[in-house]
């Protein structure tokens, strides 16, 4: 998981980041490992965004509740 202006040293512009992870079943095993790549006009839109729309994809897919 992580975060960088588009722009190199413009914290005020667009930003892009990465939310990773991984699920574990009942039995504490790793089952699902994923990666979402998002951009954002700011990073203060992006820094909450990334993990929302993991939640929801992994939701869609069953894999986290609803």
């Amino acid at each position: 998981t992580g975060s960088g202006p588009l722009k190199p040293q413009d914290f005020s512009g667009p930003f892009e980041g990465w939310y990773v992870g991984y699920l574990r079943n009942a039995e504490g095993v790793a089952t699902v490992a994923f990666a979402t790549y998002v951009r954002s006009d700011s990073y203060a839109s992006l820094r909450t965004y990334r993990q929302s729309v993991s939640r929801h994809v992994l939701s869609e897919l069953g894999l986290w509740p609803r």
